[in-house]
């Protein structure tokens, strides 16, 4: 008989968000690519709701607050938005663009999507804050750091992770360039 943790449940169930989206992430196949039956899944979470709760918190921390945390600290603005734009691009894009898909489908998913979204958002805001700049270009150029981030997944251009990279942090040096 197998021994499986919550640890398990969740490790299955990303690994088909990943490789077949959310459509194919019900308890009913995770028990299944685990080979055991629905009874294991009950002795570690409540219900469907408690399971994809706990797979997206450690989404939230896996894919947002680990680079955060990592960044806190740094006060240099273009290591920043370098360091955070390359783990973003380290991680796997397929659970990006699922959790977002999904998201439009599932109240539960779209709280945490929300949860992500601003904090990456207010981390950018924040950092890009520090700098001699006025607040209001701060907000503008950190939403247009993330949304660009979001598009470029969504998009397929951060297939080039190298040229992506540099298409945001050339964007945000331009601005020095036009006013």
């Amino acid at each position: 008989m197998k021994k499986l943790t919550r640890t398990s449940w969740i490790n299955a169930g990303f690994n088909i968000l990943d490789n077949e989206g959310y459509t194919r992430c019900s308890v009913e196949r995770v028990a299944r690519k685990l080979d055991v039956t629905r009874g294991s899944f009950y002795h570690h979470f409540n219900d469907r709701e408690d399971f994809i709760r706990s797979m997206l918190s450690c989404w939230v921390v896996e894919y947002t607050d680990k680079i955060l945390n990592e960044l806190e600290q740094e006060t240099s603005i273009n290591k920043v938005l370098t360091e955070y734009i390359n783990f973003t691009l380290r991680k796997k894009t397929a659970r990006e663009i699922s959790i977002r898909a999904w998201a439009l489908h599932d109240p539960i998913v779209a709280e945490y999507q929300t949860i992500v979204d601003e904090k990456r958002l207010n981390f950018v805001i924040n950092k890009l804050g520090s700098l001699p700049i006025p607040a209001q270009h701060a907000q503008t150029i950190g939403k247009l750091v993330h949304l660009s981030l979001i598009g470029g997944t969504i998009s397929g251009e951060r297939l080039n992770n190298l040229n992506f990279n540099k298409l945001i942090l050339n964007g945000v040096k331009l601005k020095k360039f036009l006013f």
